[in-house]
């Protein structure tokens, strides 16, 4: 079934199947994300922060808790490699560090 992912504050939407990443609909909607390790979740560029809709996501892995906990990241950030979209709309804002 498909979700929608909104990129705030540009407005673009995407269409993505469930259980794509918040990378790839990032990539998808044509916007850039820094990101090093491609999904493998180690070096945390790809930080997002979630606005809306986290409930749609999968939920946080060990690793993704403790990148997140290095990073020093707050309750509503997720690395967009890791995190998945399950369902519904969730909407995210990218690069505001």
């Amino acid at each position: 079934m498909p979700a929608r992912v909104r990129f705030l504050p540009s407005g673009r939407e995407v269409t993505v199947a469930e259980g794509a990443t918040l990378l790839e609909a990032t990539l998808a909607a044509g916007l850039p994300l820094a990101s090093s390790c491609r999904g493998v979740g180690s070096c945390g560029w790809c930080r997002v922060r979630v606005l809306e809709g986290a409930a749609g996501l999968s939920s946080s892995s060990e690793a993704e808790r403790r990148l997140l906990a290095k990073l020093g990241a707050a309750a509503d950030e997720r690395i967009a490699c890791l995190a998945r979209v399950q369902q519904g709309e969730v909407a995210i804002t990218t690069g505001y560090w």
